[in-house]
């Protein structure tokens, strides 16, 4: 007799039949990986709920929101004068100053008081203020230029505006990477933090007086070639009521005013990047990183 010949079970129902040899987990905790070099990939970083980095969740989108809403309430602030009269030339051009200063207030203020508020972040400084300066710069830009049209004035005024707000954010950027000090590398034990450890709260003094020298002398009656030096009287110097609609009242002096700013600005980043860390103990505040494990 031939011997009946069974089916082959087919692939599909090997596999179906086949039990798992490592069953899934039923829940995976959050888990936030380390932006970092190559010996750091495989850091971890578990953040509990309701911890003290819950501000930093929705960095930086949270401070993209309260930027904007700024500019908007600096910008309510400036025209709500002008009521409905007609808008003329003469009368929006003050309206116009008082939004520039806002805006500089907002970079020199606002966002040195937000960033040294906080607690340090783990990826350090030199990355929360690079993560910032896209969100303050592109809308900045996208109100100063406009005002070619709006209030009249010269390509070389909104120019060198725009410019001298530009140097000021990368000093004020500066100063907050030095400030919050370089990347907390976490392990189980033990942290890497900066050597210099000035509180948060003696920096933001030293920055709005560093800000406001040169206003601060002009309130005093005292003359001064040095407007640039302030990102406050940078923005009224080169749009002030006696100047012309020539572009050649922006001066080599405003110029190289602002060189020198940008030259401490890159000295500030500089330092940011270069320095000196040393092993401490566990950073409070600071989440523990483990270690994945390799399979």
């Amino acid at each position: 007799m031939e011997e009946e010949q069974q089916p082959t079970p087919s692939i599909s129902e090997s596999v179906a039949e086949t039990p798992s040899a490592v069953a899934a987990p039923e829940t995976a905790e959050p888990q936030c990986a380390i932006a970092s070099n190559d010996q750091e990939k495989d850091e971890i970083l578990a953040f509990p709920r309701n911890d003290k980095w819950n501000h930093r969740r929705g960095e930086p989108r949270v401070f993209a929101l309260v930027w904007t809403c700024y500019l908007l309430l600096t910008t309510v602030m400036g025209f709500a004068r002008l009521g409905q009269a007609p808008l003329d030339v003469n009368e929006y051009r003050p309206s116009a100053r008082i939004m520039m200063v806002g805006v500089a207030v907002g970079i020199a203020m606002l966002w040195p008081m937000v960033r040294l508020s906080q607690m340090c972040p783990v990826d350090g400084g030199i990355a929360t203020v690079r993560r910032d300066l896209p969100i303050i710069l592109i809308p900045m830009q996208a109100m100063l230029w406009p005002q070619i049209w709006l209030g009249r004035w010269t390509v070389g005024q909104i120019g060198i505006t725009a410019c001298a707000l530009l140097v000021w954010t990368f000093a004020i950027g500066g100063l907050l990477a030095v400030a919050l000090g370089r990347r907390y590398r976490a392990s189980t034990q033990q942290s890497i933090q900066p050597i210099i450890r000035t509180p948060h709260w003696v920096w933001m003094p030293a920055i709005i007086a560093l800000t406001a020298v040169v206003p601060l002398v002009q309130l005093l009656g005292w003359n001064t070639r040095y407007a640039m030096m302030s990102p406050y009287t940078a923005v009224l110097h080169p749009l002030r009521n006696e100047w012309t609609q020539h572009a050649q009242a922006v001066t080599p002096a405003d110029w190289t005013q602002l060189v020198f700013i940008l030259i401490v600005a890159m000295l500030c980043w500089i330092l940011a990047y270069v320095m000196p860390v040393q092993t401490s103990g566990q950073v409070t505040g600071v989440p523990v990183a483990r270690r994945a494990e390799s399979d």
